[in-house]
């Protein structure tokens, strides 16, 4: 849930801290905050491509939030080589700054395993960036990837939501590496014990 529609709460929400706000709006959770932060960004982003000439071609590949710093990174791309990165974004910019990602410098361990390690989630994430993920994760795991916590972060929040070999088959219409293969053992307990809990609420 959100609460994107009601003004007063938009209003105090970006004026002040995140403490302060849940502290004034006891009855809100904190996840109903992230998740008001997290799509209000989105649509602003969104809005802010959509409008600017030279990057209406682009779209959100992933945005990746920070609850502890209450930041976000944020990639948009045109799915084929122009890559623009909003790093860190917070909800008190009031305008966008970004700089292009080199498409030579660019790779999934360094701009999201990376970012998964030091305490970021997953908020967003296109389809097709999960299919470069688990293609990249097929050839390069696990001799050749630096943040392997990062991965077991990442492998533990598609199975958490879903995103498995089935689900990007069906939806992108390409035969896709299981790179569920790379869980570790410990996290599938981790995660399934999670799922437990979540049904008997």
């Amino acid at each position: 849930m959100n609460f994107l529609e009601k003004k007063k709460k938009m209003k105090d929400f970006i004026q002040m801290t995140k403490e302060n706000f849940l502290s004034s709006y006891s009855y809100l959770s904190e996840q109903e905050y992230e998740e008001t932060m997290v799509l209000k960004t989105k649509y602003d982003i969104e809005e802010f491509l959509n409008e600017d000439m030279e990057h209406q071609n682009k779209r959100i590949d992933y945005i990746l939030y920070n609850p502890e710093k209450n930041d976000m990174y944020i990639v948009a791309s045109d799915g084929i080589e122009e890559m623009i990165e909003f790093s860190p974004y917070t909800k008190k910019d009031t305008h966008y700054e970004f700089s292009p990602v080199p498409d030579w410098d660019y790779n999934f361990d360094y701009y999201i395993f990376c970012h998964l390690e030091e305490g970021y989630k997953i908020a967003f994430m296109r389809d097709d960036v999960h299919y470069g993920i688990w293609n990249s994760l097929n050839d390069l795991y696990p001799e050749d990837i630096d943040f392997k916590k990062g991965v077991q972060n990442y492998l533990r929040y598609c199975k958490e939501n879903k995103i498995t070999k089935q689900y990007l088959d069906e939806k992108l219409k390409f035969d896709t590496p299981d790179a569920m293969k790379y869980l570790e053992e410990s996290e599938k307990v981790e995660t399934k014990n999670k799922r437990k809990d979540k049904g008997a609420r």
